[in-house]
């Protein structure tokens, strides 16, 4: 974990920072100033929707980003995130209409998210693991052509390679190096729903991936970003359960992005989920800003949890969950954004102090698990 100032632009970004997904933010509800700077904008997309997007049939995709957009402020760093829903191969065109896209829109031009692909290639592996499939084949085909797209347009902003860290590190070695010879210098690791503190993720992708860096000689000169980071797990034997996406910003990474995964299960189990949540009492998940953890509010205790510094109205939120009128995430998403926001500039002045690492071993969150992967990714990183 270091403090750094990145510039991008006439935009700068000081880091550790946490990146607040802008379409949430509404004329009611808000972030404060402070927890301001990052704007993450996500939107799904196939080979037909931009097909039919060049051609003129599908405005939304393009409006999902302007309208997200409209949010922004000057001077903040906007980051489109695209997801790609498909399992095939993409055409030429369609990845240059992407890049001119975002380049236009976003001020760092990442590669899609290609999770699909990528599950594909683990469920196709034999011998040889997924590196020899037909999936990661493709995956890295529509890498290419993106890269060389990118460099015919002669693009203004900076590129970001995207890594699923669901691969295994020989996959995603292949991909850092055909980044690398591109000179690109950012990183977006998609953890798909996955623990960072996991032995599987620190061992296969977290150690390796940082220690190329290192070795690249890069350190100081590199943009990491986390998104779909599994947020919270049981810890130890307490009620509360550890932030494990405020994790990914201990482990090193310089932007945590939002969580755009859901859980996964067969309709059956999801529909039977709901069912229990609507007729257990209503909670909202409070991140603790001094602990690291999640607290699991009712509307009966939520007052005592709510924190003093917040643009958020305590009593719309209870409204709202009363009411029930909408699924409880999409308040409570913004509403933890800005209160990890204003926990990443605390962690910028124990960096600056010095203590960072005493600070991090003294909250509730960070335990013995926790502090294990720490210290394995920071050998890794510093070694």
């Amino acid at each position: 974990m270091a403090h750094k100032s990145i510039v991008i632009g006439s935009k700068r970004v000081d880091t550790p920072a946490k990146a607040v997904e802008i379409d949430k933010i509404t004329r009611y509800d808000k972030v404060v100033e402070r927890a301001r700077g990052v704007n993450e904008i996500y939107t799904e997309f196939d080979a037909s929707k931009i097909q039919d997007a060049r051609r003129g049939l599908n405005k939304n995709l393009l409006k999902n980003i302007t309208d997200a957009l409209r949010e922004a402020q000057d001077g903040e760093l906007n980051v489109v995130i695209l997801k790609y829903t498909g399992a095939d191969e993409l055409r030429r065109g369609d990845l240059r209409w992407l890049v001119e896209r975002l380049d236009e829109y976003s001020d760092i031009i990442a590669v899609p998210l290609m999770p699909k692909l990528a599950k594909q290639a683990t469920d196709d592996e034999q011998d040889e693991g997924p590196v020899d499939t037909l999936a990661f084949e493709d995956l890295k085909q529509n890498v290419r052509k993106f890269l060389e797209e990118a460099d015919a347009l002669g693009v203004e902003q900076p590129l970001m390679g995207t890594l699923p860290v669901r691969l295994p590190w020989e996959c995603n070695h292949e991909l850092f190096n055909r980044y690398r010879e591109e000179d690109v210098r950012a990183f977006c690791a998609n953890f798909n729903r996955r623990t960072p503190t996991a032995n599987r993720q620190v061992e296969e992708f977290l150690q390796p991936f940082l220690g190329e860096i290192r070795a690249e000689g890069i350190k100081d000169r590199v943009l990491t970003y986390a998104v779909n980071v599994k947020p919270k797990k049981n810890h130890d034997s307490k009620a509360s359960k550890t932030a494990q996406d405020f994790i990914t910003v201990a482990h090193g990474f310089d932007i945590l992005g939002e969580n755009h995964e859901g859980i996964t299960a067969s309709p059956e189990a999801i529909e039977k989920m709901q069912e229990q949540m609507r007729e257990e009492p209503t909670t909202f998940d409070i991140f603790d800003t001094g602990e690291y953890v999640y607290d699991k509010c009712t509307l009966s205790d939520i007052d005592r949890h709510f924190p003093s510094e917040t643009a958020l109205n305590l009593d719309r939120i209870k409204r709202r969950l009363r009411k029930r009128e909408e699924p409880p995430y999409q308040i409570r998403a913004l509403f933890n954004a800005e209160q990890m926001s204003l926990t990443t500039q605390e962690l910028r002045a124990a960096l600056q102090r010095g203590d960072s690492r005493e600070t991090l071993r003294s909250k509730d969150g960070i335990g013995a698990n926790e502090v294990d992967s720490l210290e394995a990714v920071q050998e890794a990183y510093e070694a």
